[in-house]
C-alpha cells in the first residue's frame, strides 16, 4: 500500500509511537491534527490517549482503509478529511469544529516537508504547538546554530515564529518501508510575541542572503541596495561575516537598518 511517489514510509514501532503521544503531552479530551493518518498507527494511539483526533490524508485508498478500521469511531473520536493538506483551508476545518487553536502531531510525508512547516507557521495562530516526526537532516538544519554549516534560511524562518527542539532520534528501522535516512521528533512552540508585524519581507531578505551564503556580508549589500550610505551605518565588524555567523537578532537588527 505505500507508495514511493508519496514518500509514504508508515511508523509501525509501538515503543516509539507511545513515545511520541507521551512526549507531545497528549490528554484526554485534547483535540490533534494529525497530517498524512497513512493506515492509522499513530492515530490510533492518539485515541488510545483519550484525544479527538482531525486527521488529513490525501490517498484514496487509505482513506477507505481508515474508514473500515476505525468505523465505530468516525465523526466520534476520528474526524477524517480526503484532502491535500497544502490545498485545504486550516480555519475552516478548525471552524467546523468550534476550535480556535489545536495541537498538532504528525508523521509528515518527507518529500513535503518544508511546505508542510512553512504552511503550519503562514497559519501560525491556529497552532500554539507542533510536534512533528521528520528527518534527522531536516531536524538539524531547524534547530542547527550560528557557525553551523546546516544553518540557513529554514533555521531562521522556524526560528523567528517558534521556539524548536528535537526531542528525540527514530532510527530508521522503525519504519515499512525502510527508509534510506534516520528521522527525529521536534518540538515547536509558538513565540509568546510577535517579534516581526510583517515577517514575510524579512524571509525575503534572509533568503537573498543566504543565497550567497559563501560571501561576506558587505558584498552582498552592495548587490542588494542602492543607497550605498546605508553600508556606513553597519558597523565594518558586521560586514566582514558571512550570513552564516548571525544569530536571528543580529540580522533582524542589520535589516531594520537597510529598512528604515
Amino acid at each position: 500500500m505505500a507508495k514511493i511517489r508519496r514518500s509514504q514510509v508508515f511508523l509501525k514501532d509501538k515503543n516509539i509511537l507511545r513515545k511520541i503521544v507521551d512526549f507531545a503531552e497528549v490528554k484526554e479530551d485534547d483535540w490533534i491534527l494529525e497530517i498524512g493518518a497513512g493506515k492509522g498507527y499513530l492515530t490510533e494511539y492518539l485515541m488510545k490517549s483519550g484525544a479527538k483526533v482531525i486527521a488529513i490524508e490525501v490517498d484514496d485508498q487509505l482513506v477507505e482503509y481508515l474508514k473500515k478500521e476505525y468505523a465505530l469511531l468516525l465523526n466520534h473520536r476520528l474526524f477524517l478529511y480526503k484532502d491535500d493538506f497544502l490545498k485545504i483551508d486550516l480555519k475552516n476545518i478548525l471552524d467546523n469544529h468550534k476550535l480556535k487553536e489545536i495541537k498538532v502531531v504528525s508523521n509528515i510525508p518527507y518529500h513535503i516537508t518544508s511546505p508542510i512547516i512553512k504552511k503550519l507557521i503562514r497559519n501560525k495562530g491556529l497552532f500554539p504547538e507542533i510536534y512533528l516526526t521528520i528527518q534527522k537532516e531536516v531536524a538539524e538544519r531547524i534547530t542547527a546554530g550560528p557557525g553551523n554549516k546546516k544553518y540557513g534560511a529554514l533555521t531562521l524562518f522556524v526560528n523567528l515564529h517558534y521556539d524548536p527542539e528535537i526531542l528525540f532520534i527514530i532510527k530508521k528501522g522503525s519504519f515499512s518501508p525502510v527508509p534510506e535516512v534516520d528521522s527525529a521528533f521536534i518540538k515547536l512552540v509558538r513565540k509568546k510575541q510577535v517579534i516581526l508585524e510583517k515577517p514575510e519581507r524579512f524571509e525575503r531578505f534572509v533568503k537573498k542572503l543566504f543565497s550567497r551564503r559563501r560571501k561576506k556580508l558587505k558584498t552582498i549589500l552592495k548587490e542588494m541596495v542602492n543607497d550605498r550610505t546605508i553600508l556606513e551605518k553597519i558597523p565594518e565588524e558586521d560586514l566582514s561575516k558571512r550570513p552564516e555567523d548571525f544569530t536571528l537578532e543580529e540580522l533582524i537588527k542589520i535589516y531594520r537598518v537597510i529598512k528604515e
